[in-house]
């Protein structure tokens, strides 16, 4: 099978990548800055506090040797007792010495909340980049199969029933069965099991890591994971991405050459709001298989989404959406 791809098309695939390892290393310096403040701020607040310290600490124990000095006109019996205070008096303040005295538990506190200030957003910001580059492995992983799919079927994009007929919803591209539950539709189409197509062996692939809506693959696992579609009636799944579908959303035309290298097949879910997965942006596959990151410059895309599922789709909201989602001259 002959993919179609030439030099042309690998061209913005190559600057793409090239965008993602910039991004990284951008990254690995910020973390990295931050970092070095941290350890001159430590080393600051340290020499701060290490003469008050000391000065604390050496106090009880100049004291207690001033206590232990025996006066020479005192009786037999009054120097025996003074002794006996003094070697407990010693005794308590070399034990208070051994533990953390509460100008130390203070400054301690006080550097570990700080700490805590400087370094959660940094580790936000990484954290939110390896989901994010999960989700892209998980998409490259889903245009593979696509790319199989279309080779078993004439470069033809598997069907979504919902956009089929006269009122069509491209906002049920998230969903992998049919209505009823019971029948493999759109990326559902590829799972491994009787009423698919077998080219996604693992179906968590359709889930992203970010998804924070109401379908984890948790609750679809029994549904989608085994060798058929064992769900009640009425009852269809859903995953975390958005498939195009085998029309084209913004003028409802079959769509030609899939495996155009500037074709936009999925994104992250668009059902709702709760279902755009990154928030800020969304990762996007294209027809020729590669994976490039959009972001959601002012949330123009999803300000336009609908905050719950409504029974009738809105007309034109996806059209619009899926004309934002194809501008290149806005990725970042």
């Amino acid at each position: 099978m002959q993919s179609g791809r030439t030099p042309e098309h690998t061209l913005p695939h190559l600057q793409r990548n090239s965008k993602t390892c910039a991004f990284l290393t951008e990254e690995k310096e910020y973390l990295r800055s931050n970092f070095t403040r941290l350890d001159c701020l430590v080393q600051r607040v340290w020499r701060a506090v290490r003469s008050p310290l000391e000065d604390c600490m050496a106090r009880p124990s100049n004291q207690s040797r001033q206590e232990t000095r025996p006066d020479s006109t005192r009786s037999a019996r009054a120097m025996r007792s003074v002794g006996y205070r003094s070697s407990c008096s010693s005794r308590v303040s070399v034990a208070l010495r051994g533990g953390f005295t509460l100008v130390e538990f203070l400054v301690v506190i006080s550097i570990v909340v700080l700490l805590t200030g400087i370094l959660m957003p940094s580790l936000a910001r990484a954290r939110e980049a390896a989901d994010r580059m999960r989700c892209a492995s998980n998409l490259r992983q889903v245009g593979g199969a696509l790319v199989d799919y279309l080779g078993d079927y004439n470069d033809k994009l598997p069907r979504l029933a919902a956009a089929d007929g006269e009122a069509r919803k491209y906002s049920e591209g998230m969903t992998l069965t049919k209505a009823d539950g019971q029948e493999a539709d759109g990326l559902g189409r590829l799972l491994r099991c009787a009423n698919g197509g077998g080219y996604l062996a693992d179906a968590r692939l359709l889930y992203c890591p970010c998804h924070r809506g109401e379908h984890p693959f948790e609750r679809y696992a029994s549904q989608i994971s085994g060798a058929t579609f064992d769900s009640e009636a009425g009852t269809p799944a859903y995953g975390n991405y958005q498939f195009r579908s085998h029309l084209d959303p913004r003028n409802d035309s079959p769509i030609l050459n899939p495996m155009h290298a500037n074709r936009v097949l999925v994104v992250d879910g668009m059902r709702t709001q709760r279902d755009f997965n990154h928030v800020k942006g969304t990762n996007r596959l294209f027809g020729d298989g590669h994976v490039d990151w959009r972001a959601d410059v002012d949330g123009k895309i999803l300000n336009s989404l609908p905050i719950e599922q409504l029974f009738v789709e809105p007309p034109n909201v996806y059209k619009e959406v899926w004309r934002k989602l194809d501008e290149g001259d806005m990725i970042h």
